[in-house]
């Protein structure tokens, strides 16, 4: 239904708000339509002039055309209410909730009602005194962009009740007070209102009535608008001066193609000026640029920090622009078809003689120099932006001309292809315009909403492309330039048909214009079209050849299909005993420019089961290799099944391998990127960035052993398609079995020799043993002096690196030369949990600790752990900017992701619920406990707030339903990570950082490099409990076995002076406490909790900060200080989850003292 979030009803109260909400935004075009023309028809019919004469007030006329236009137009969103009540009928029944007229009642009078109003108000006013729609077209264009602009600002802005007064559709409310809602809120509660939103539709319907009285007081009854006269001035009024017998001059016609040709320029210039300077293009182009700077600028920042304001980011925000295009283009190609016919001239033009080629190419190259200037400006802004604005000048002129000129342009020219094409076939130019506007709404519904991803058959697109500040547009620019000659081809035919076609008398009948064209056209021009035709075909199969023959191709339901074939088929062996890898050996010689690989390498494979194993399991895709040669063994076998799904293989040994027997595997073969694809483009490798993974997830290029339970869905709409059973994420932590890991874990050892281009550095798991260069390509050796996970990054580009020592261990950032503004922050991060981790967990096991960028076509997160190494995405952190008064995030992922050597590397989890806890949640911990020790309390507490508040507003959006955090999965990452964050710091700050650490030792001493066992998360919070005391104990299960939530509330706050001097301060608070179940229904929990109250000065500091025990919901609190503080507050600093964080704190007063 569009708005749905997790596990709500589609017809909750709140879902049809928004939907009626957003609706009647979508509706400002219905509006402009209806109420706008329901008064400018009688001008453009010239019936105004009747009406008037008629005995008619100018109450009855306005308000009569007002009144039945907005009728109507709330009758069309009754049909939508009506539509979607028919469309609930025909869902499952587990999809919607009991019928409730409030649900709609509150939304019409409220939000729609005010709304129609508003707008119908506002564009009613413009038709009735310009009496031209043009007026109105433009004025409801630029409502939703100018709505656009000031959403991107009330996004930013952190005071919530302004926020909700500014928005003229009252859509911020519904947000701002429902984010913290649950799915249970949604499915009971109607449409917040308050008085803080019933201001905000008097504003907005104050200014309808004023924009209805305004009109009323200007309109009058004249049949012309009065208008300035330019007055001719009389030079003299003798007319004797004038000769009249001048011999006429002799007019010569030039009928050549240069003169026809500069003939089309001085007219195309002459109608460019004339748009240039129209009140539409003025205004949607300045909407226009303003939103793109305007998002732009917003979007630097992010929950992940703020970004260095790049071009290639800046043109991130150019990718819609075509959205202001679109009705520019729909508009003045209308315009200029039809200008002939408006000015009524058409009947000389065609009489004229002139080819059909002239007029088309007028109006096709006046709407280019449109694009041109259109795009020019988005490059000024862009500049003007970074320069003067940002004070940013790494301004990469080249990338804006490829971008903007290169791909948008053309978008932009086939748009004008397509509306030339359909104007010229339409009987009147507003039949034009409706179904220039269908085709575009099409295009959009089939290849947007519907999800079909064939650019083949979109015209004028491109696919998707990644630009990479390390690689630029690298291998997508294949890809771009031969869609684009394809498709300026396909232009070229409709170009060519619109030309026959184009009309040249008042017949609009196609038919008929169709036998005139068979009649008239030439062998040259059947020749033209027949090669444009032929080229066209043979770009598209070349196109096709790439696609579907040199790479595979999968769609997304071919991919589905094939990961539940992988599970129907070979899950009876996800229990199998399988050997586990002792040592890996690989040769790689990388070959960027060419991408390719050649690849060889050996497993030596180790029973470590007490049962000998006769079968093997062997996952490598096929697809992505080259000149594969069969996996060998040191052992007879046969192959008894090579399967399609993921290349699972079944080996059979003649001789079984007998318990502690070892065996080597060996396997040789080429990964070749072959021409281009959208579909299977090889992000990995690269001409500058190659970033090959040896995984214990995948089997993209390196073999798996064992089933692979990663590559089975894990939706449950995907489960039901396919009709697999459901399954859960992980099995249940009651019934999980400790001895299987989340991933087919090993412990190898590891060596490799990789080359690489001369000008490449290689970056592998280990240590770099040697380093050397043969026949211009360099030579890394690499090997580890301990054992490792089987999780190895190959890695390969034109780094500059950054070396330091530190304890022993060789520090080393790898990076874009151009991206060296972090690396501070980063080797702090690096060092300071290296001393966490070597404190509270366990002694780095390593003698190196890397870092290496690549770039953003990785799609597994922002950064990703390897044993010595973890790999960061370029745009998620080394172009990350520090903002002063905020946590250095760059220094925060730093430190977060050295944690995970300890958190998923030493300690793995197992298969169970939970797993989240023993990853992500520590290392979470550690990343909060270091950026409040390095950046100070403040900054902390409004990082947690952050954190708890990203966690309080997508709890509803959880389709699992919410669980706690001992049994949360790992797709909950709003858990696993931003709940974590509280939690942990909550634990910490009841029970002491040093119990919480001793916990965790003693984690590591028991389950670290184990391959027998595995970690489950109630063995993580069995060391805590054992660590608490037990007037702390209760803490430990309300964070983590339990969803518990806080409302604590500060009434008011009181002081009086006593007679030694000393202050008595009396706090009236409130604190409630919840525990909820997956949907969010709340229970009362008994309250026998400490929860912090403080006294806080004027600097901001705690005059008074202890923890006291609340058994009741209401509560006074007295706490004597030395001097009188500024604010006093319950649980100020959020250690605990609170629902309401912003009642926490007030402002204390002098006790008034009756006489």
């Amino acid at each position: 239904m569009g708005v749905a979030h997790g596990k709500e009803w589609h017809n909750a109260p709140i879902i049809i708000a928004q939907i009626l909400a957003r609706m009647g935004v979508l509706g400002l075009l219905f509006t402009m339509v209806i109420i706008g023309r329901s008064i400018a028809k009688d001008f453009e019919n010239n019936i105004h002039e009747v009406i008037f004469s008629r005995p008619i007030s100018k109450l009855q006329y306005l308000g009569g055309r007002f009144t039945g236009s907005f009728i109507a137009n709330l009758l069309l969103f009754i049909g939508i209410i009506l539509a979607f009540e028919i469309g609930i009928l025909f869902l499952d029944k587990s999809l919607s909730g009991p019928y409730h007229f409030g649900s709609y009642l509150l939304p019409i009078v409220l939000i729609i009602i005010p709304n129609l109003l508003l707008m119908g108000g506002v564009l009613f006013a413009l038709a009735t005194l310009t009496r031209k729609m043009t007026a109105t077209y433009l004025a409801a264009i630029a409502f939703l962009a100018v709505y656009g602009i000031i959403g991107i600002m009330l996004h930013r802005m952190d005071n919530e009740s302004l926020k909700v007064l500014l928005d003229p559709f009252g859509i911020t409310a519904l947000s701002v007070y429902t984010q913290y809602w649950t799915t249970t809120d949604m499915n009971e509660l109607l449409m917040p209102v308050n008085a803080t939103f019933l201001l905000n539709r008097f504003i907005w319907l104050t200014v309808s009535v004023l924009s209805l009285v305004w009109v009323y007081r200007k309109f009058e009854f004249v049949a012309f608008l009065e208008k300035k006269k330019k007055h001719l001035k009389v030079i003299s009024e003798n007319t004797d001066i004038i000769d009249y017998n001048v011999e006429a001059p002799k007019i010569t016609f030039m009928n050549n193609k240069l003169f026809s040709f500069s003939q089309c320029l001085t007219i195309s210039w002459r109608d460019f000026k004339k748009i240039v300077f129209h009140p539409a293009f003025l205004i949607l182009t300045a909407l226009a640029l303003t939103e793109i700077c305007t998002n732009f600028m917003g979007n630097l920042g992010s929950h992940t920090g703020y970004r260095y304001p790049f071009t290639s980011w800046f043109l991130r925000q150019t990718m819609h622009i075509w959205i202001y295009m679109l009705p520019m283009t729909i508009f003045f190609g209308g315009m200029l078809v039809w200008k002939e016919k408006d000015y009524r001239t058409d009947e000389i033009v065609n009489t004229l003689p002139i080819p059909n080629w002239f007029n088309y190419a007028n109006k096709l190259m006046t709407l280019i120099g449109i694009y041109i200037l259109y795009l020019g400006l988005t490059m000024a802004a862009g500049i003007i932006s970074q320069v003067f604005i940002l004070d940013f000048t790494d301004i990469e002129l080249g990338l804006y001309f490829r971008q903007l000129f290169g791909v948008d342009f053309l978008i932009f020219l086939h748009m004008a292809i397509v509306v030339l094409f359909i104007q010229n076939l339409s009987p009147n130019k507003y039949v034009g315009f409706f179904w220039c506007a269908l085709y575009f709404v099409a295009d959009l519904l089939i290849f947007g909403a519907f999800n079909f991803d064939n650019y083949l058959f979109r015209y004028g697109r491109v696919p998707d492309f990644i630009y990479s500040n390390i690689n630029g547009f690298g291998h997508y620019w294949q890809s771009i330039l031969w869609y684009d000659i394809y498709w300026l081809f396909f232009g070229a035919i409709i170009a060519w048909l619109t030309i026959l076609l184009w009309r040249r008398s008042n017949e609009n009948s196609i038919r008929i214009r169709l036998k005139y064209v068979l009649s008239t056209i030439t062998n040259n021009q059947v020749s033209g079209l027949s090669i444009l035709i032929i080229l066209f075909v043979i770009t598209g199969s070349f196109i096709g050849y790439n696609k579907y023959i040199l790479n595979p191709y999968y769609s997304e339901f071919e991919g589905h299909k094939m990961q539940s074939d992988y599970e129907k088929k070979f899950s009876i062996y996800a229990n199998a005993n399988q050997p586990t890898i002792l040592d890996i050996n690989l040769i790689v010689d990388l070959f960027p420019t060419s991408r390719t690989v050649n690849i060889e390498g050996e497993y030596l494979l180790y029973n470590h089961h007490d049962m000998p194993i006769n079968k093997l399991y062997v996952n490598l895709n096929d697809w992505n290799l080259s000149k594969l040669s069969p996996i060998e063994f040191d052992r007879p076998n046969t192959k008894k099944l090579h399967a399609e799904e993921f290349g699972f293989r079944i080996i059979e040994f003649d001789d079984p391998l007998l318990p502690g027997d070892s065996m080597l595997m060996s396997f040789k073969y080429d990964i070749v990127a072959r021409g281009f694809s959208e579909n299977q483009p090889k992000n990995e490798i690269v001409e500058n960035g190659t970033s090959l993974m040896l995984s214990s997830f995948h089997a993209q290029y390196f073999p798996l052993i064992g089933y692979n339970a990663n590559v089975e869905l894990v939706r449950d709409s995907y489960r039901k398609e396919f009709d697999l059973p459901d399954k859960p994420d992980a099995p249940r932590i009651q019934d999980a079995d400790g001895s299987n890991c989340i991933v087919d874990i090993c412990r190898p050892n590891y060596e490799s020799i990789i080359s690489t281009s001369s000008d490449q550095t290689v970056v592998s798991g280990g240590r770099l043993i040697d380093h050397w260069q043969v026949d211009n390509r360099n030579y890394f050796h690499f090997k580890t002096d301990t054992i490792i996970e089987n999780e190895i990054p190959i890695l390969s580009a034109r780094y500059d690196v950054t070396r330091e020592q530190y304890k022993g261990v060789n520090l080393e950032v790898y990076y874009h030369p151009k991206h060296d503004y972090n690396i501070n922050s980063i080797l702090d991060g690096l060092k300071d949990s290296y001393d966490y981790g070597n404190k509270y967990f366990s002694k780095y096991p390593y003698k190196d600790l890397r870092v290496v960028e690549v770039p953003d076509y990785m799609t597994e997160g922002g950064a990703r752990h390897f044993p010595t190494t973890f790999i960061w995405r370029e745009s998620a952190g080394f172009v990350t900017r520090f903002e002063e008064d905020d946590i250095d995030i760059v220094y925060g992922i730093a430190a977060h992701e050295n944690a995970h050597h300890w958190w998923a590397g030493i300690v793995t989890p197992a298969f169970a619920e939970g797993a989240f806890m023993l990853t992500e949640t520590l290392c979470q911990y550690v990343m909060e406990r270091l950026t409040e020790k390095k950046f100070g309390e403040k900054i902390g507490k409004n990082y947690r707030k952050r954190e708890m508040s990203y966690y309080l507003r997508h709890r509803k959006m959880d389709t699992e339903g919410e669980k706690p955090l001992l049994v949360s999965s790992i797709q909950q990452s709003y858990i696993g990570y931003k709940k974590s964050t509280v939690a942990m710091y909550a634990l910490q700050d009841y029970i002491g950082e040093d119990s919480v650490g001793k916990a965790l030792s003693r984690i590591v001493n028991k389950f670290g490099f184990r391959l027998d066992t595995f970690a489950l998360a109630t063995d993580l919070v069995d060391e805590f409990y054992k660590v608490a005391p037990d007037s702390m104990k209760y803490l430990i299960t309300d964070l983590f076995l339990n969803i518990t939530l806080y409302e604590n509330k500060i009434n008011g706050a009181q002081y009086k002076l006593t007679e030694d001097g000393k202050y008595v301060v009396t706090l009236d608070v409130e604190t409630k406490k919840y525990y909820a179940d997956s949907v969010g229904n709340q229970t009362s929990a008994p309250l026998n909790d400490y929860i912090y109250v403080a006294l806080i000065d004027v600097e901001g500091e705690p005059i008074y900060y202890k923890k006291h025990k609340f058994t009741e919901d209401s509560s006074t609190v007295e706490v004597i200080t030395d001097q009188i503080p500024a604010t006093a507050g319950i649980d100020p600093y959020l250690v605990l989850m609170d629902r309401g964080m912003d009642d926490n704190i007030c402002e204390v007063e002098k006790e008034n003292v009756a006489d």
